[in-house]
């Protein structure tokens, strides 16, 4: 292993591997792809704080916790159903929710998990299942590993080498699923290194809901220990529409690293929606490719963090074809001694010409000693394009506190109603009344818990 990224923990990584490939029942296309990764994984080594994109990411917490390396060994059944119904007993699901995946750790949990559609028009296949010979994802899943390099970054080797669990989402063409697919990725605090992977194919002409949802067990006590390092690849067709709600919301003491990349066909529409509700350290890379023409994305994200959380938001829209359209909306609230880092490219080709894109990212602190770490950026190499970027930090408007005070609020009423009107937005644009309760009633769970501890903290 070469550069500055090398560290003892990589290290231990590296080691484990020989033993995980050896349990794991792979596909040889899956054994190839892992040894490749973690070829590349050996020579990047783990990110450090003097890359530019990790400049501000304090990724030192990870050589603390040690998290060891999966086993490969998949747990007991009825191990993974009492985790798994626990879960669910402690965190119930929106009232409108239609199909659903239930895994733990990474490991798929069958029993818990219900795929329902007429004439098979929703297909989700276990990556579990490969090395099954009657199974279709015998082979390697086209688009699988296309949008994500092992080469380019760590983060994603290291998924690619020790992935567990996930599998292959596929909506048929001109089918509309008109409930929420709700994907629960459940965390039991064992500590260690968990890697699932998703791979999204929205047929030409399709319309879905996918809710990806990350959450620790039921057990209070562990506060969600571990590191998850998830991968998810979307591929949208033609005339396809895509809303995709992303919900992190585990322990205080979870690490998460997230990495969604997504590639858009001519016309199609793609909704992006990120919640980081909990965790200690998180960390979203999301990348959008706008391959054709009349392709437009919106990516609205939320971050809410209070104690010594650390969100991270990477953002990259790239407008490849003419007549593209983006929209990016991302706000923060941080109390406490929480931080946060938003970075946001819009790259345009050349001769990508028509271009319509905005980017914005609005910033609420409620303590001196929060911060955030805010840099949008355009990157425009064509001259018939309408782009615009731009962001804002600060407090809450004092003259606004002042007049809901004078009208018979208390201070932390105000203070309440005032940021929770500024974070309304991002919920309000959810589709369904269900699904938008439910995202509502996580970011007040979450604000409350910010708001209050903010409140007793010393300025």
């Amino acid at each position: 292993m070469k550069g500055a990224g090398k560290t003892s923990l990589a290290e231990t990584w590296i080691h484990a591997f020989p033993a995980f490939a050896e349990t794991v029942n792979d596909a040889p296309w899956q054994r190839a792809l892992r040894e490749e990764a973690l070829a590349c994984f050996s020579e990047l080594g783990l990110p450090h704080t003097k890359l530019e994109a990790w400049r501000s990411t304090p990724l030192g917490v990870l050589e603390r916790l040690m998290p060891p390396a999966p086993s490969g060994r998949v747990p007991d059944p009825e191990s993974l159903l009492a985790t798994g119904r626990a879960a669910l007993a402690q965190h119930p699901l929106p009232e409108a929710i239609g199909s659903r995946g239930v895994f733990v750790d990474g490991h798929y949990c069958p029993a818990l998990s219900s795929f329902e559609s007429e004439a098979s028009r929703l297909q989700f296949l276990p990556f579990s299942e490969s090395a099954k010979s009657d199974q279709a994802i015998s082979t390697r899943p086209p688009g699988f590993g296309e949008l994500a390099s092992p080469k380019q970054d760590a983060f994603t080797a290291l998924n690619t080498a020790f992935a567990q669990g996930g599998g292959l989402l596929e909506i048929a063409p001109n089918h509309f699923e008109q409930k929420p697919i709700h994907l629960m990725f459940i965390a039991s605090g064992s500590g260690e290194l968990v890697c699932p992977r998703l791979l999204v194919r929205a047929g030409e002409g399709s319309r879905a809901t996918v809710v990806m949802d990350f959450l620790s067990g039921a057990e209070e006590s562990n506060h969600g220990k571990g590191l998850v390092n998830e991968l998810s690849e979307i591929f949208v067709e033609e005339n396809a529409t895509l809303e995709c709600i992303v919900i992190e919301r585990e322990g205080i003491e979870g690490l998460h690293i997230g990495n969604l990349q997504t590639h858009q066909k001519r016309d199609s529409r793609l909704h992006l929606h990120t919640f980081s509700l909990g965790g200690g350290l998180v960390r979203n890379e999301l990348g959008a490719r706008l391959a054709d023409t009349g392709a437009e994305v919106h990516m609205r994200g939320l971050y809410l963090g209070s104690g010594n959380q650390h969100m991270d938001n990477h953002t990259l829209v790239d407008h490849a074809m003419p007549h593209t359209t983006s929209r990016q909306i991302y706000k923060g609230v941080l109390g406490e001694n929480a931080r946060g880092v938003f970075r946001g490219l819009v790259h345009v080709r050349p001769d990508a010409q028509k271009i319509d894109s905005s980017q914005s990212n609005m910033n609420l602190l409620l303590s001196d000693k929060a911060r955030i770490d805010t840099r949008p950026q355009l990157e425009i190499h064509a001259d018939d394009v309408k782009c615009s970027h731009g962001s804002t930090i600060g407090k809450l408007d004092e003259e606004a506190l002042f007049y809901l005070r004078s009208r018979g609020l208390s201070e932390p009423d105000a203070r309440a109603l005032l940021t929770e009107g500024f974070v309304a937005e991002i919920c309000d644009a959810l589709e369904g009344d269900s699904l938008r309760s439910f995202a509502q009633a996580l970011v007040m769970d979450a604000l409350a818990s910010c708001i209050g501890n903010s409140a007793g903290a010393p300025e």
